[in-house]
C-alpha cells in the first residue's frame, strides 16, 4: 500500500510540475506569472458598451480570438438577444487579430483598476474591455468614450469592429 501511495505521489508531482500550453512556453506551478506577459499570451478579447437607462438593445459586445469574432446585442426584457459571427481566418481575420493584439501593452492593461471613473453614471454609458491570457483574465470598465491611456491604442479598433456588425 505504501509503494502505491509513493508511486501516486511521484506521478502527481510529475504531472503538476509544468504544463505545456501547446507552444514553446511553459507555465509552471507555484508562479503567478512565470514569464513576462506578451502579446502571444492573449487568447481572447471582449469589448462592449452598455447604457443603463435605455429601451431596446442597450448592451452590445464582441468576443474576439485568433480564429473567430462574435457579436452579441442584448437589452431590456422586451428584446431577444441576437448574435452573429464575423470574418473567419480564411477571410483575413487572422491578420486583423495580429494587428489588434500588437497595439496592446498587456502589462499596462493588467495593472489598470477594474473600474475607472463613473461608468454609466447619469446614463452616460459604459465601455469595458476584458482580456484573457494563459495567466488569467482582467476586465476594465470605464466611462463611455473615455478609455484610460493603456486602452486608447486599441479602443477605436475594437469600437469600429463592434459597430461594423449588422445583426437582425
Amino acid at each position: 500500500m505504501k509503494s502505491l501511495s509513493l508511486i501516486l505521489l511521484l506521478f502527481s508531482a510529475f504531472i503538476a510540475g509544468c504544463t505545456d500550453e501547446s507552444s514553446e512556453r511553459r507555465v509552471c506551478e507555484g508562479s503567478d506569472v512565470p514569464y513576462p506577459l506578451v502579446v502571444n499570451d492573449i487568447l481572447e478579447i471582449e469589448y462592449g458598451t452598455s447604457f443603463g437607462m435605455c429601451v431596446g438593445y442597450c448592451i452590445t459586445w464582441i468576443e474576439a480570438s485568433q480564429d473567430k469574432i462574435l457579436y452579441t446585442k442584448a437589452g431590456s426584457q422586451d428584446v431577444t438577444p441576437v448574435s452573429c459571427s464575423g470574418p473567419t481566418p480564411c477571410q483575413g481575420w487572422s491578420a486583423k487579430w495580429e494587428n489588434l493584439v500588437s497595439d496592446i501593452d498587456i502589462e499596462a492593461f493588467f495593472n489598470l483598476d477594474e473600474v475607472i471613473g463613473c461608468p454609466d453614471c447619469a446614463d452616460g454609458g459604459a465601455e469595458w474591455v476584458e482580456i484573457t491570457t494563459f495567466q488569467g483574465k482582467h476586465k476594465v470598465t470605464y466611462e463611455y468614450t473615455a478609455p484610460p491611456d493603456a486602452i486608447k491604442p486599441f479602443r477605436d479598433t475594437l469600437f469600429e469592429l463592434k459597430e461594423s456588425f449588422k445583426c437582425d
